[in-house]
C-alpha cells in the first residue's frame, strides 16, 4: 500500500511528518508507519495517491 502512494503523512500524537516515497527512504518510512503489532498504525486513510497513517489532529486539520 505504501509503495503506491505519491505522498505519505505519518502522525504520532502532536507531530506529523510528510514523506515522498523513494528508494532512499523506504526503510525509514516503514519504521515510522508500522505499529507495535507489525501492522500499519491506526487509523490509516488513503485519499487518491495520498496516505495518512496514524493519528495527529493537526495532520487531519491541515490536509483533509
Amino acid at each position: 500500500m505504501l509503495s503506491s502512494a505519491s505522498k505519505i503523512y505519518i502522525g504520532r500524537q502532536k507531530k506529523y511528518h510528510e514523506w515522498v516515497p523513494g528508494a532512499d527512504n523506504r526503510e525509514e518510512i516503514i519504521g515510522q508507519a508500522l505499529g507495535r503489532s507489525g501492522g500499519l498504525r491506526a487509523p490509516t486513510l488513503k485519499s487518491g495517491k495520498i496516505m495518512f497513517v496514524g493519528f495527529c489532529e493537526d495532520m487531519y486539520k491541515d490536509h483533509i
